[in-house]
């Protein structure tokens, strides 16, 4: 005869013998509001067996009225809210860096700084206005050190004879 799943146990309705008994969340749930859903229990008398909240045991079987087993399962957790960070410039002021660099090339980059202040009241970092260039230029951030580390190898070796590398 092959080996019961489960130890035979006689039934009970005592919650202090119950309790050990239950593993999941959702079955813990049940137990709790299962008198006063299905015999008419009062939440204040069940509140006083269970130790839990006679307005959270009204709440509970509220919600199972409603929505049933559904109920008693986790709720899912929201959407992760995406990072913000400080110190992240703003679209609108990213777009007019990308604008006044494509109308004015010959401005430096504090020139550009100082226009951003007066018009948005916030002064961006000279490594912002960069990255800005760059990423409208659809490079990576990573990419524009190893860009910018050859460019200057380049113009370091220009006039140079080649020592056999690049």
């Amino acid at each position: 005869m092959p080996k019961r799943r489960y130890e035979r146990r006689e039934p009970t309705h005592g919650w202090q013998q119950i309790q050990p008994l239950l593993k999941d969340t959702a079955q813990i749930n049940y137990e709790i509001i299962r008198p006063v859903v299905l015999w008419g229990q009062t939440p204040k008398e069940r509140g006083a067996e269970t130790g839990v909240s006679p307005r959270t045991i009204y709440y509970r079987a509220n919600l199972f009225d409603q929505a049933g087993m559904a109920s008693l399962l986790p709720a899912e957790p929201p959407p992760p809210v995406p990072k913000v960070d400080k110190r992240s410039l703003p679209p609108n002021i990213r777009q007019e860096i990308i604008d006044l660099h494509a109308q004015y090339p010959v401005f430096h980059p504090h020139e550009i700084a100082t226009i951003c202040f007066v018009k948005f009241n916030r002064k961006p970092a000279l490594r912002q206005l960069s990255l800005s260039w760059h990423l409208a230029q659809n490079l990576q951030p990573q990419s524009v050190a190893i860009h910018a580390m050859r460019k200057l190898r380049m113009e370091r070796h220009v006039g140079e004879p080649s020592s056999g590398y690049m």
